[in-house]
Order: structure tokens, then sequence, then C-alpha cells
């Protein structure tokens, strides 16, 4: 915000009206509720992105880290899985005493290569944490680089079903739900982040 012409009450309602929007709010949408031009609403939301993004890349998840693979793009016909032309993404939440999620961390992956998993889980995971995932061969040599890897090999449920110990934790229940687990609606957030 250094060197802008804009007051800190417009910052801090572009700021406000960004966090509150479900998917993101557009510039187009933000200059005209904040009365400026679209070029102006562009600049400010990209500060406000680039500075959020900046913000989560200096903090490392911590403790108990549950890891697993994921896949962002809505529903598309076929086989589920790494078959899909989906942007494929790793997913880390950091679990409280109570193994219930705190925070949560996805970035989009290459491929499910070693190389490329542990790369991206050191700069998601501190090296102190303990790692919890399933028996995907990515996962093998995260051990080997200082975590305490505790391996669980999930089971196939069904056809279009498959456990996920971070998606559909029993003990976490959002607000308005009476069963357990995060709902879909929960990782759209980081798939807005992350097709940009």
């Amino acid at each position: 915000m250094h060197h802008t012409q804009l007051s800190l009450r417009t910052w801090f309602i572009a700021m406000y009206l960004d966090a509150e929007s479900k998917r993101g709010i557009s510039a187009v949408e933000l200059a005209r509720k904040i009365a400026v031009r679209y070029t102006t609403a562009w600049y400010v939301l990209r500060r406000l992105r680039s500075a959020m993004s900046q913000r989560e890349e200096q903090y490392l998840l911590n403790g108990e880290v549950d890891v697993d693979d994921m896949f962002v793009g809505g529903v598309s016909p076929g086989r589920p899985g790494r078959s899909t032309h989906k942007i494929p993404c790793l997913i880390a939440v950091s679990l409280d005493e109570h193994s219930c999620p705190k925070y949560m961390r996805v970035t989009p992956v290459e491929g499910w290569d070693q190389l490329e998993v542990t790369k991206r889980v050191l700069n998601m995971v501190d090296v102190n944490a303990t790692l919890k995932t399933d028996g995907m061969g990515g996962f093998n040599d995260l051990s080997e680089t200082g975590y305490t890897h505790i391996r669980t090999i999930s089971a196939h449920l069904g056809e279009d079903e498959y456990f996920s110990p971070i998606l559909q934790h029993p003990d976490s229940k959002p607000e308005g739900s009476d069963e357990g687990g995060v709902p879909s609606s929960a990782i759209e957030a980081p798939h807005r982040i992350i097709s940009r």
C-alpha cells in the first residue's frame, strides 16, 4: 500500500469484499462497489492476493500433519482417480490435540514422483512435524528427509468413493452439519488461488 492514492478505508473495504466472496470477487465487480476504475480494482486485487500468498509461504505447518493427494477441477466423466484431466495437488492439514483440522495448505504438483512430492512437502511442512500419509508411492522418501512418517494404507470403498483422512475426518463437523467431514465447499477457496 506504499505510494497509493487510495484511502486506507478503500483498501480495507476491498480486503473485506475479496475475503467475504465465496469464490473471490472480480475486478469489474470490485470497481463498481468501491467506485474506482477497472484498472485500479485489478491492481488492488493483484496486490492483495500477492500479499496473501507471500504471507502463507512464510509459515510451515507443524505438529501432527496429514498429507494427501487430491485433484481439483469439478466433475468429469469416466474413471475417477489419477487418469482424470484435473489439476493434481498436494493438501496438508495440521491437526490439533484432538486430531481436528487447524491449518491447511494446498499446492499444485507436476506429478506424483518421490522427488516432486518431497520437494512440495518440504515447502509446506516443518521438518520436525509428524506426517501421516496414505500408501501412495510418492510419499516413500519422506522419512529420509527428517520427518517422522506414519503411513496408513487406505482401502477402496466403492466405485466413486475413496477414504481421505483429511477431507472426511470423523471429528471435524463444520457449522450447520450433522455429519463428519469437511464439505467440498471448504476446498473451493484453495482452488480459486490455484487456478490463477
